[in-house]
This record gives structure tokens, C-alpha cells and sequence, in this order.
């Protein structure tokens, strides 16, 4: 990467917590940003026509996110669940603002848009977008607008509040008892939950964009291709509803004898939304999992 992508890009980071001082023109009111997501590829391409144009990025180009304070958590995932958490993060009623930054031939480009319509197919992510001519993001403003064709670029998307789900286990180590929290799974991929201290990790887990199914691999050594498929209903999940997984580690009673993390893993076979509640161990607590609903 040249100096000045890595200027773009370094300035763009620091300026991550200030993200709110900038704002933009565009998209109605929303919360305070808690999230932004970043790609960055040397395959970035600007598709369609005139009043149609579209962004595309490989599916599985890494995508970072950041949150904002007091948080300050952060993960990777790919651009896939991007569009996984479309619906999720409220995009489809209010498209985000994004900061497109383009390079070629040594050139640079700064370009302030809102994204919508994500789309998959054939390996690629693309969504449709409106240049804000004087839209402002991260310090950066509209400077010109990328022509058809192929670029390295970065795509910074602000203002969503459920992280992709992180890659490849979700660790309840530092949880406080009674807090959830939530990810989104991209379609096609595969999860892995751990709970890493004693207690109880209820599991729900709902469709991002529809109702689907998922598929549970055994955790029966015996059976090591065996997958039970359960049906997830749409998201938003009804207050209350049944949590489908449950992991449990009990505390050993012993000196000598060592707590074991245990885990589960899900096959996506549709956008997940899998929320996650610790709880501390109880005196009834068995020391096994338990899986179905």
C-alpha cells in the first residue's frame, strides 16, 4: 500500500471515535453510531449505468468493524455479512452513508454516498448508490466521482449497531452475567460458539432477512458428520422466545481438576441473527450440553 492510502486509511481509524463531529447530509436522523464497518480490496469495481451504478466487492473481502465508545470492541468477518445484516442493522429503512475511497494510476479519490440494494452473486457483493456531492465522513468529502471500471479501494459504511459474527469463535470469557450480546452470520457459513468459564450460554437465534433453517453438527465424536437442522423464524424474535441452544460448564469442585471450554457450531443455511446470554453457574447446573429447543 503507498504512503498516501495508508495516510487515508490511518486518519480515517483515528478519526473513528470523532465519527459523529462530521455527520453528513443525507440519511434522516438516526442513534448515535455505534458501529463502522471497513473493506478494503484491490478489486473494487463500479458497475451499471448512468443513475443505476452499483459498487461491487468480493464476498469474501475482509471487512473490519469498530465500535464506538464506550465499548471499543472489534473483529473481522467478510463483506458478505455486510448484506447478511442489511435488515438487522436498519439499512433497508434508512440506507447508511458510506465514504468510497478509489485508486488508479496512482490517482485518489474521495467519494460521500448512501448504499442500498446489497446484492450476491457469483462470488461478489454489490449495492446500488447516490453520490452526496457535499455529504462529509471521517474528515473526508466528496472530491470527484469513479468512472466505470476496476479500482483498489476502501468502502467505509457507518452507523449500523450488530457486528458481523466474529471469525472463528465467540468467546463468553469477559461477559458479565446477564448481558447479551448479538452478531449477524452470513448464509453458507459455519459458527462456532464457546463458553469459556463456568455458568450457562443461552442461544437464540433467528433469520436476518427471513426465516430459514440452520444446521447443528454433532457433537458426538462418533458421529462426527452428523448435522441436526432446526427451523429459525424471521427476526425480530418474539420477548421471551425459547432459547435454541444451551451450553452449561459447571465449576469443579476440585483443586486438581481444570474447567474445559465448550462449544457449539451452526451451519447457516440462511442470514442468522444469533444473540447470546450468560448467566453464572447455578448449584443445579449440569456439567454437559444440552442442544435443542
Amino acid at each position: 500500500m503507498r504512503l498516501h492510502q495508508w495516510i487515508i486509511l490511518g486518519g480515517a481509524l483515528l478519526a473513528l471515535f470523532a465519527l459523529l463531529a462530521f455527520g453528513s447530509t443525507a440519511a434522516p436522523a438516526r442513534p448515535a453510531t455505534q458501529l463502522l464497518f471497513v473493506t478494503n480490496t484491490g478489486d473494487l469495481r463500479i458497475t451499471g449505468t448512468h443513475g443505476h451504478m452499483r459498487i461491487s466487492v468480493p464476498a469474501r473481502a475482509t471487512l473490519s468493524w469498530f465500535t464506538d465508545r464506550p465499548a471499543r470492541r472489534a473483529g473481522t468477518s467478510t463483506a458478505a455479512s455486510l448484506a447478511a445484516g442489511w435488515t438487522t442493522n436498519g439499512f433497508a429503512r434508512v440506507p447508511p452513508n458510506a465514504a468510497l475511497v478509489t485508486q488508479r494510476a496512482g490517482t485518489s479519490m474521495q467519494t460521500i454516498v448512501t448504499l442500498s440494494q446489497p446484492l450476491r452473486r457469483h462470488g461478489r457483493v454489490s449495492f446500488a448508490y447516490r453520490v452526496l456531492d457535499d455529504g462529509r465522513m471521517l474528515g473526508m468529502q466528496t472530491s470527484g466521482r469513479p468512472q466505470l471500471g476496476r479500482y483498489r479501494g476502501e468502502l467505509f459504511v457507518d452507523d449500523a449497531t450488530v457486528p458481523p459474527c466474529a471469525i472463528p469463535v465467540f468467546g463468553l470469557a469477559d461477559i458479565d452475567a446477564g448481558t447479551s450480546q448479538s452478531c449477524v452470520m452470513s448464509a453458507g457459513t459455519r459458527f462456532g460458539i464457546e463458553l469459556s468459564r463456568p455458568g450457562t450460554a443461552e442461544i437464540r437465534i433467528c433469520g436476518a432477512n427471513g426465516p430459514g433453517s440452520i444446521g447443528i453438527p454433532s457433537t458426538d465424536w462418533r458421529d462426527p458428520f452428523g448435522v441436526t437442522y432446526l427451523d429459525a423464524p424471521a427476526c425480530p424474535l418474539a420477548p421471551g422466545a425459547p432459547a435454541l441452544s444451551v451450553l452449561t460448564v459447571q465449576e469443579c469442585p476440585w483443586q486438581f481438576c481444570t474447567i474445559k471450554p465448550q462449544s457449539v457450531a451452526y451451519d447457516a443455511e440462511t442470514d442468522l441473527v444469533i444473540t447470546t446470554t450468560y448467566a453464572p453457574p447455578a448449584p443445579t447446573d449440569p456439567s454437559t450440553i444440552t442442544l435443542g429447543n
